[in-house]
């Protein structure tokens, strides 16, 4: 996954993110997820970053796809303070706190 020059993910729930998404922002490589409600948490979340792109729809992956080719886009942000709060260890170490909690 560390070679990849982009990260796709596809999500037809409007609610679930699932724990990929979060393997590919700790990468730190442009994200492109199909999932054909804008307003879905994939999309809200990967629309957070800069080279994050929410499409609903072919055209859209087409779109992203050739402006990611054409500007040589290789990072997903420049500016995300701390990856590994990304990653899977800390993320199970949040969901372990909050089971411990409930």
């Amino acid at each position: 996954m560390q070679r990849c020059d982009v990260a796709i993910a596809t999500n037809y729930s409007k609610e679930a993110l699932g724990t990929k998404i979060f393997d590919y922002i700790f990468i730190n490589r442009p994200i492109i997820v199909l999932n054909p409600y804008i307003d879905g948490e994939m999309n809200r979340l990967v629309s957070r970053f800069k080279n994050g792109y929410p499409c609903t729809n072919e055209e859209d992956v087409y779109e992203a796809i050739v402006e990611l080719s054409e500007k040589k886009i290789l990072m997903l942000s420049d500016d995300i303070k701390d990856l590994k709060c990304y990653g899977r260890r800390y993320q199970f170490s949040l969901l372990y706190e909050y089971l411990q909690n409930c």
